[in-house]
């Protein structure tokens, strides 16, 4: 490997460059929250204990609202382990409902207020009847084209080249996925209903209205970027709040906003929690020099992962303090 001179990232547990991508003071690193996953196997053992966190609860994730709290709780453990050892964002992003562990990372929303926000969350509203999602194996333009003409049905997530995600009722969607295979394109129907990224769960969005409504905001003391924006938060917190509605009611575009954060200088990207953002970030950084790696994955313990992120960053040239690993 070094003798070839290639950058090597993370295959068989080696790291090597000869040019660090964060040698230069302008490079940034990124934290990237996942949303609401298909599979959801987040490895955070021993984490709590080593660094004195509490624990995260992983009890209940048999609906969209459970799901949603676990996979909040998890980026949070994990935002903190990872700054406990050194390892910090310059700029924080996420995707679905990841963009709101990005708020609190970004220090917008205090953690014993989500706490009691959470505390209040009916987790069976946020099931909606009749809709389903599926995952697609194309870019959103090819969905777009797939759903032509069906009723109730919406591209609801721009992922990646390669990926986008449809929300509609069971007979539009099953439609589109037709259409789809018959051009050689896969699909599947995920396991949760929701509607989010969609006008057609604005009916359902009051009780979670009147909680947010209720939750405290603050200027982010770190850089936050928004899918539904396509780019910075807005500085004004009434502005944010408005950011914060549209992004239950419209398209996810997580592609389009990673490439926007390369080019603002993002060279790292860390994904905070267990799922699938590292593939959707190659397929859209494709060709482009950059690391990206996940602090939690299902092959690698809690704690052994979390000394992989920082060997990675490590040798790209930042400093973690990995004897707080040892």
């Amino acid at each position: 490997v070094v003798a070839r001179g290639r950058p090597w990232r993370g295959r068989n547990d080696v790291w090597f460059t000869g040019s660090p991508l964060l040698a230069d003071r302008e490079a940034k690193v990124a934290f990237v929250f996942p949303g609401v996953e298909h599979l959801f196997e987040p490895r955070i053992e021993g984490i709590a204990g080593r660094f004195g966190l509490a624990e995260a609860d992983l009890s209940a994730t048999g609906n969209v609202g459970g799901r949603s709290v676990a996979t909040i709780a998890v980026g949070r453990l994990l935002d903190a382990a990872l700054r406990r050892i050194a390892i910090t964002p310059d700029v924080v992003a996420g995707h679905s409902i990841g963009e709101w562990s990005a708020m609190i990372a970004a220090g917008m929303h205090d953690g014993a207020d989500i706490d009691r926000v959470l505390a209040a969350f009916d987790q069976d509203s946020m099931d909606v009847d009749g809709l389903v999602f599926a995952a697609l194996g194309c870019g959103a333009d090819l969905a777009e084209a797939a759903i032509a003409g069906l009723s109730r049905i919406e591209v609801t997530h721009d992922n990646c080249p390669h990926q986008s995600i449809i929300c509609g009722q069971e007979s539009s969607v099953t439609t589109a996925l037709e259409r789809l295979r018959a051009e050689g394109v896969g699909g599947q129907v995920l396991s949760f209903r929701s509607g989010f990224h969609s006008t057609m769960v604005a009916p359902y969005l009051a009780p979670l209205g009147h909680l947010l409504e209720d939750l405290p905001l603050r200027s982010a003391d770190t850089e936050i970027w928004s899918a539904t924006v396509v780019g910075p938060y807005p500085k004004g917190l009434d502005e944010v709040r408005q950011v914060s509605v549209r992004h239950l009611l419209e398209r996810v575009r997580f592609g389009p906003m990673v490439q926007r954060l390369r080019d603002a200088g993002v060279r790292a990207f860390v994904q905070v929690g267990a799922g699938s953002l590292t593939g959707f970030i190659d397929d859209t950084l494709r060709d482009q020099d950059q690391l990206v790696i996940s602090a939690s994955t299902s092959k690698n313990s809690g704690l052994d992962q979390l000394l992989r992120v920082g060997a990675a960053l490590w040798v790209e040239g930042r400093a973690p303090a990995l004897a707080e690993l040892s």
